[in-house]
């Protein structure tokens, strides 16, 4: 085979790949997830259960933990606090690891973003929560907003 006739048949494959690339659609989901078709709800992050989840709404709503007194017993948001229940994130990817992360770190006034004013404490103000417990509020946080 000559020079040409290769160049002319590795030209014709790589328009072929990139025919069949650009007619697929693709479906993007936060980082560190694997994304989903629509009909089926996002892989589950490791570690997390329906236990953690459910004692991770039991913190969430709990008084000592301050979430739901920004964020609304309901998770729909207040003016102190955003939904954590849809897909919109103001300061994050909306990732399980940096759920967790923002918990602990918490929002520095300097850094919370129109129209919230109120900066959120790590562990939401609670010094009590450990580890075990942020991480089960961050997958029922999670969980709300990955249902989808």
């Amino acid at each position: 085979m000559t020079s040409r006739n290769s160049l002319r048949l590795i030209t014709g494959a790589v328009m072929v790949v990139a025919a069949v690339a650009c007619s697929r659609k693709a479906t993007v989901g936060s980082p560190g997830t694997t994304a989903a078709p629509a009909n089926r709800a996002p892989a589950v992050p490791a570690g997390v259960t329906a236990a953690t989840i459910a004692e991770g709404k039991t913190l969430f709503e709990a008084t000592t933990s301050n979430c739901a007194r920004c964020h609304g017993a309901d998770t729909k948001g207040t003016t102190r606090g955003p939904n954590l229940s849809d897909s919109t994130w103001s300061q994050i990817d909306g990732s399980y690891p940096e759920i967790a992360r923002i918990i602990n770190e918490g929002v520095p006034a300097a850094k919370v973003k129109s129209p919230y004013t109120v900066m959120m404490r790590p562990k939401g103000g609670s010094a009590t929560l450990t580890d075990a417990q942020v991480n089960s509020i961050a997958a029922y946080i999670w969980s709300l907003s990955h249902a989808h």
